[in-house]
């Protein structure tokens, strides 16, 4: 009777120890999966980090770019605005002229220098 009961146990046990095996195989399926996994991740995150880095430093020589085309449009601005103003002076100085100039005909022709 114990050897019996003795072979019971010792099914038992084996029956355990096989049940602990194939969950062990199985932890460690899935630890080297998620150690797969993980490492993928680690690849994929430093190749994210190395083209936002590449984005950002484009991005800034961009900002500088458009700092320097806002700095010329001023400039070019300015130098519209004093041509433009030299072109409304030189139309009135024109204007003038001509005036001068029909007057001194009308002058002249009363003097009777000019006929």
């Amino acid at each position: 009777m114990i050897s019996l009961q003795a072979n019971n146990t010792a099914r038992d046990l084996q029956k355990r120890v096989e049940q602990l095996d194939r969950l062990s195989l199985d932890l460690k399926s899935k630890l080297d999966e998620t150690t797969i996994a993980y490492e993928t991740t680690l690849r994929d995150l430093r190749n994210k980090q190395t083209e936002l880095q590449r984005v950002n430093h484009e991005l800034d020589k961009t900002r500088d770019q458009k700092e320097a085309l806002v700095r010329e449009n001023k400039k070019f601005s300015g130098e519209i605005n004093k041509l433009q103003s030299n072109e409304s002076n030189f139309s009135m100085g024109k204007e003038k002229s001509k005036n001068q100039c029909k007057a001194c005909v009308i002058l002249f022709s009363h003097r009777g220098i000019w006929k």
